[in-house]
């Protein structure tokens, strides 16, 4: 049985997933608040920075071509 890499898309997929997840427990036990409130803080975190980078990789000038 052949096993077949995960593709970029999974691979950052995966490792921001377990990022966010470490990030709510940390937050959890520092500011002992439930892990459900972390995560929501996180994610809410997570989705405005997404959102901020498309906004300005939208807005930045496309590549000139030789």
């Amino acid at each position: 049985m052949r096993r077949f890499a995960p593709s970029p898309t999974e691979s950052v997929a995966t490792g921001a997933a377990v990022i966010t997840s470490y990030a709510a427990m940390v937050l959890a036990q520092k500011y002992q608040v439930p892990m459900e409130v972390a995560a929501t803080g996180v994610g809410i975190v997570v989705s405005v920075g997404r959102r901020l980078v498309r906004w300005i990789s939208d807005r930045m000038p496309e590549p000139k071509k030789k």
